[in-house]
């Protein structure tokens, strides 16, 4: 990348952030139904400043405490704080990026979605469709630290367990209907967390 596409970069950073200053000074709050939190993020990683990343990611997570973000956004963050040596962090964002869509890591690994038996996306999110479309693969350069990283992360036995409970769950969500046994499941699939 070149000293002038990170300038214009920096440049479309600011804009955005300045568009989401004005959107909470007008109404009080955030309404930001274009993405615009999530697209923030992306540019950081883009020109690889991390600790630029790290410090919107503070911000992001002050103002939307709650936000299920959705996978790539993910990943982004998972590689910000293991770029910036926080990786308690980065472990809970990258059970939050398999969480968000369970194929993610297998494309950022293999760059293929392999169909899991017994388990549908309920959401366009969790599709192997979208993972598909993950733009960060292990075997580029820029990566192999964090990938080498990264797959041990996955393979800890906490993780291990809760990648096993989140199967299970969404398979006996899979034939389990409408009624207070699926509310319970969802609330258990939900509540996953490291």
């Amino acid at each position: 990348m070149t000293p002038t596409q990170i300038i214009r970069i920096r440049t479309k950073i600011i804009k955005l952030r300045k568009i989401l200053a004005a959107e909470r000074a007008r109404f009080g709050d955030y309404d930001d139904s274009a993405g615009r939190r999530y697209s923030i993020l992306n540019l950081y990683v883009s020109i690889v400043d991390y600790k630029g990343a790290l410090i919107y990611l503070r911000w992001f997570f002050k103002n939307f405490p709650d936000d299920t973000g959705f996978p790539f956004f993910w990943v982004e963050a998972c590689m910000t704080y293991f770029y910036n040596s926080k990786l308690d962090q980065a472990r809970s964002m990258a059970f939050n990026a398999f969480m968000a869509n369970p194929y993610i890591w297998e494309v950022f690994f293999t760059g293929t979605a392999t169909a899991v038996p017994g388990i549908e996306p309920s959401s366009n999110w969790e599709g192997q469709e979208l993972a598909l479309q993950l733009p960060y693969r292990a075997d580029q350069e820029q990566f192999s630290e964090f990938a080498t990283w990264l797959q041990t992360c996955l393979a800890e036995p906490k993780i291990q367990e809760l990648i096993q409970t989140y199967f299970e769950l969404n398979i006996k969500l899979s034939d389990t209907p409408v009624g207070p046994l699926r509310t319970s499941l969802v609330e258990q699939l939900y509540g996953l967390k490291i």
